[in-house]
């Protein structure tokens, strides 16, 4: 359903607007193509899927080189999904209202997520599995810039195309289907399982848990992506540095 004031599209019976809170008339509102959006989105689910799992029967990244065509290659995948759904995707991009305790926490909970994290990932992996989790930083030790490098293929390409892909294109589609928690939920649930990490899957699920809050509740994928940027960020400089 089309909100009448603002032209945001809900899922259809919804009683009132997602983005501006108006009261839905179902007089004026109409029914948005579903079945498109549905396709769209196993489509594009598929199609990460069959990414990211001809990754894993690859094995471990190699070299530096290897890593951003990788990168490369997931952002194109991505941007193709998101020209079919141009219009609706780009208004995530719009800044949001001044909500300063909002940023606050994301500039600050982030990184120390990230510290927390780096210390439980590293015991579990020691104590479950007897190993030593291998910095990110190393992989572009032969870099032109190794530290920059890294920002950019484990902050940068995930911060941005990881929440245009899951809070952005699939959170648009399923919403108009499902609602709004059932859709958070799903798309953490994706979000999680482009990882192909069990052990990880343990604060990767609630974290997509948050931003799909934060998506649904301010529709901008600003938080996302900026707490997504700190918290990764944050892991690489604390192998580092620690």
């Amino acid at each position: 359903m089309i909100c009448p004031e603002c032209n945001q599209e809900n899922y259809n019976g919804a009683r009132f607007c997602s983005k501006c809170g108006n009261e839905m008339n179902a007089a004026v509102a109409t029914i948005p193509d579903e079945n498109k959006g549905l396709s769209r989105t196993i489509t594009f689910f598929l199609v990460l899927l069959a990414y990211v799992m001809i990754l894993h029967f690859i094995g471990p990244v190699k070299n530096y080189k290897q890593s951003l065509l990788i990168d490369v290659l997931f952002a194109s995948i991505v941007l193709i999904f998101f020209a079919l759904n141009f219009r609706k995707t780009i208004e995530l991009f719009k800044l949001p209202k001044k909500s300063p305790g909002v940023f606050a926490a994301i500039i600050v909970g982030a990184p120390f997520f990230g510290l927390i994290i780096f210390f439980l990932s590293g015991f579990l992996n020691g104590y479950l599995f007897g190993t030593v989790d291998e910095p990110h930083y190393r992989l572009f030790a032969n870099s032109p810039s190794p530290i920059l490098f890294t920002i950019i293929s484990v902050g940068v390409f995930p911060a941005v195309f990881e929440e245009i892909a899951c809070r952005g294109i699939m959170f648009n589609n399923l919403e108009k289907i499902a609602g709004v928690w059932p859709t958070i939920i799903l798309t953490a649930i994706i979000f999680t399982m482009l990882h192909l990490s069990l052990l990880s899957a343990l604060w990767i699920f609630p974290v997509g848990i948050l931003f799909g809050m934060l998506r649904a509740r301010y529709n901008t994928l600003w938080y996302g992506i900026i707490g997504h940027f700190l918290y990764n960020s944050s892991i690489v400089f604390f192998e580092i540095l620690l």
